[in-house]
């Protein structure tokens, strides 16, 4: 294992336009002691013939013979990477020039930490955001319960020791969705990660992603709580939240019978929350999912 050698793994499938100034943001970083590994997953279109014409000795190309999915496919790069620290890309995503630097010096300082995570720009058409809105814990030990909250550590801003990534076998490849806030709920159960509050990644948002794709959502948050719901029922006020989380996924498919059991659970564990409530009473009054989003996207809006 080189102990400077930073190994950073990029599925792809399929994202020859975009890819480019994805593998030229890596290549371009100040910090140099790298090696790509780009994970063909399948790819049709021009991506074999685009890396082949780079010629970089640092990247590794590795092709699938079938298309096995992102999370498989990191973990595929990660089984084969050679550095004592992983890094991860996505093909759409450009990290900035100083990504990897600011990341090995604040791993470098802080030697009893096992990952660092950024902030990043999110690009919607054009227009830039901060995230995550929610700053996290700045204190690594405490990371594992924020996460049980929501997810603050986005794929592409994370680097983490590799030999972390073996001992829990790297990304859960069957979860539908949401592969990697599962994986840092994992990792952060018994290990420490900083965050930069510096935004190291330009993420652009695409609605054609596996981001948007709502309809894998909620089977992924139901076995997120299942696997934490040990921890979660500590927390009345977390296990309310996770009982509205759910219900309000149950009912923005029409589930409505489910929605309204998951809700009445997070009135009961958190009877003042107002939001709870109202949540129940649309869950009981809609007859149509259409028209619980749209009520709630008009009362958010009124509040």
């Amino acid at each position: 294992m080189n102990e400077r050698l930073v190994s950073v793994v990029l599925p792809t499938y399929n994202r020859c336009t975009e890819l480019i100034n994805s593998i030229r943001s890596i290549l371009n970083q100040t910090y140099k002691e790298l090696e790509l590994i780009i994970v063909d997953d399948a790819s049709v279109d021009n991506t074999e013939s685009i890396v082949s014409g780079l010629k970089d000795s640092r990247i590794r190309y590795i092709r699938n013979t079938i298309n096995v999915g992102a999370a498989e496919s990191r973990n595929i790069g990660i089984r084969s990477a050679l550095g004592k620290w992983v890094a991860f890309q996505d093909s759409d995503d450009e990290w900035l020039p100083f990504k990897l630097e600011r990341c090995l010096e604040v791993l470098i300082n802080n030697p009893a930490v096992s990952g660092v995570y950024s902030g990043f720009w999110r690009i919607v058409e054009g227009e830039r955001q901060y995230w995550p809105l929610t700053l996290p814990p700045n204190k690594s030990n405490r990371l594992y319960h924020s996460l049980l909250w929501r997810n603050y550590v986005d794929t592409p801003t994370a680097v983490v020791e590799r030999v972390v990534l073996n001992k829990i076998n790297g990304f859960d490849s069957t979860m539908p969705r949401y592969q990697d806030w599962e994986l840092f709920i994992r990792i952060a159960k018994n290990h420490r990660m900083l965050f930069i509050r510096d935004p190291l990644v330009l993420s652009y948002y695409s609605n054609t992603g596996i981001s948007a794709n709502k309809k894998r959502g909620l089977k992924a948050l139901k076995i997120i709580y299942s696997k934490n719901k040990n921890e979660i029922i500590k927390n009345r006020t977390l296990n309310a939240y996770w009982m509205h989380y759910l219900g309000d996924e149950e009912s923005s498919y029409g589930n409505f019978i489910k929605g309204q059991k998951k809700m009445l659970d997070a009135v009961k564990y958190d009877p003042l929350n107002l939001r709870y409530i109202v949540k129940l009473m649309l869950s009981v009054l809609c007859r149509s999912n259409i028209q619980y989003i749209l009520l709630k996207q008009h009362l958010r809006k009124l509040c």
